[in-house]
């Protein structure tokens, strides 16, 4: 009883802190459209808008689409690389759902958990946390984000070497040389054996007297033990991810287009990284508010007005809502068989 007691305490306060994130993440976003409103026409913002040529928007969506498609191959392939062989479709169909949560349930990581907690459940995998391979298929779903989220690092790096002193702010880019620092540190952490082994250390000290989390937590590490001996996969989902994310930037770079404005594709390469990264970050609401703000700032190195800078933003923001609308349709509809369940199931 005293276990459970104290899972139940341990799981109030993730609620508490979780709302109190939220609050802090509405009020950035709050705050941003604000101050964007105090500088910026919206009647001008909407204006822009209106004058986008539809036949360019609609590449974009489907160029987007791309990137979910590739999305989806490189997901599969690192649940491949654990044992688990759903179907592609499958894989198409939660990615999208991801999607739909994220974008339209606060706090940006929503979809991960629901695309985690669903494929661990439907596994049919027996394991001590009792719910599925839950740590396993949360590893992969952290390294898939991570992989997407590299291929935009080494894309931004990329830029800041070709417009470092022509058009970048030097503190930007020192931001990203941060940035990217840190990732590797945390990357080379993770998949290393002695930092496997620290984090283990780490969490039996502190989730010992918490079985099920304890459990969790080890299938999360040994998923990474699989990766760090199979870096093959790892370095075949970072071709998928660089080119979902060269198709992205091009979907971006129509839609700024598609307003009239004149910002080069090789450009576009480096800022549309920038923006995609700092709009994922859990400081907003869907990124809304900050994704507009770091817009106005690097179109306006590229004598981009700050109005339309904004609207290339909020149509950039609305295919993504495109596009997760229809993560919702396949939520609402019944789901195809999985595929084959992992081979520790048939045991």
């Amino acid at each position: 009883m005293s276990g459970e007691r104290e899972l139940k305490n341990v799981a109030r306060g993730k609620h508490h802190r979780r709302t109190l994130f939220l609050l802090i993440k509405i009020l950035i976003s709050a705050s941003l459209i604000v101050l964007l409103t105090r500088y910026i026409s919206f009647r001008e913002v909407f204006h822009v808008m209106r004058g986008s040529k539809i036949g360019l928007v609609v590449i974009a969506v489907l160029l987007c689409n791309g990137l979910m498609l590739l999305g989806a191959r490189r997901w599969q392939l690192l649940l491949n690389a654990l044992d688990y062989h759903p179907a592609y479709l499958d894989i198409v169909r939660r990615v999208y759902i991801c999607l739909f949560f994220n974008v339209f349930i606060p706090g940006n990581l929503a979809g991960e958990v629901v695309r985690t907690v669903s494929l661990a459940r439907g596994s049919g995998k027996s394991t001590e946390s009792g719910d599925g391979d839950v740590g396993g298929v949360a590893a992969s779903v952290a390294t898939d984000r991570a992989v997407g989220l590299l291929a935009l690092i080494l894309l931004a790096l990329g830029g800041t070497l070709l417009w470092f002193k022509e058009i970048l702010d030097p503190r930007i880019v020192r931001s990203i040389y941060g940035f990217a620092a840190v990732f590797a540190l945390m990357a080379l952490f993770l998949l290393s054996g002695p930092g496997q082994r620290v984090l283990e250390y780490c969490l039996t000290r502190l989730l010992g007297h918490f079985p099920q989390l304890l459990a969790t937590g080890k299938q999360f590490i040994n998923v990474y033990r699989i990766y760090r001996r199979n870096p093959v996969v790892l370095l075949k989902a970072l071709s998928l991810s660089l080119c979902a994310q060269l198709l992205s930037i091009y979907g971006f770079y129509l839609l700024v287009r598609s307003l009239g404005l004149n910002i080069g594709y090789l450009k576009m390469l480096t800022f549309a990284p920038i923006i995609i990264i700092v709009s994922c970050m859990p400081m907003s609401v869907s990124g809304i508010g900050v994704r507009e703000a770091i817009t106005v700032l690097l179109f306006g190195r590229a004598g981009i007005g700050q109005e339309e800078a904004v609207a290339a933003s909020l149509l950039f923001f609305i295919t993504q809502i495109i596009i997760a609308a229809s993560g919702g349709i396949a939520y609402l509809l019944p789901a195809p068989k999985s595929g084959k369940p992992h081979p520790e199931n048939s045991q």
